[in-house]
């Protein structure tokens, strides 16, 4: 029978000792969880108003986790692009602070006098990581044309217009015809 020398069974005999040992002390880890990107979204108060009218905005943040930090800032343009290449945006009222996932706001309210399509959009700024921009949301300011009023007058001429015309479609005599 041949002798194994003492050295290897030294090493076998530690690397069986370590292995356990590291399995018995090892700390359970989580699964690693799949990154999730933030996202913002935004909703008006209300889609459609007179001129004269005014909307708020509100975002909801989510894809973060507390505390988030940065801040939320609102924003309309007469461009349908958020954020606008052509058209300089408005910024609306202050920054909102964000302390992680939720919606913020509501934005300072805002009057339109001028009827057309006005674009909202939100952007979130964090004190780490990329900038995150909403979609853009169509605020429609329209006038509405309304049916004009009719005085007692203008009735009136109305009437005998059609009378008028009425009467246009017979054969009207006034006099007997005389035959000679």
């Amino acid at each position: 029978m041949q002798k194994r020398p003492r050295r290897v069974l030294a090493i076998a005999l530690s690397l069986t000792f370590a292995t356990g040992l590291c399995a018995l002390l090892a700390i359970p880890v989580a699964p690693a969880q799949a990154a999730v990107s933030p996202s913002l979204s935004t909703l008006l108060s209300r889609s459609s108003i007179q001129p004269g009218g005014s909307v708020t905005d509100t975002a909801t943040l989510s894809g973060v986790v507390a505390p988030a930090g940065g801040a939320i800032t609102f924003y309309y343009s007469t461009s349908d692009e958020c954020p606008p290449t052509t058209a300089v945006p408005i910024i609306v009222g202050s920054p909102a602070s964000v302390s992680g996932p939720g919606t913020y706001g509501p934005s300072a309210s805002v009057t339109f006098s001028s009827p057309g399509t006005y674009y909202w959009y939100a952007v979130y700024d964090p004190t780490s990581g990329p900038v995150v921009i909403s979609l853009c949301e169509p605020l429609t300011v329209t006038q509405t044309v309304s049916a004009p009023e009719f005085g007692a007058p203008a009735m009136i001429v109305a009437a005998l217009g059609l009378l008028g015309v009425a009467l246009m479609g017979r054969k009207l005599r006034a006099f007997p015809r005389i035959q000679a």
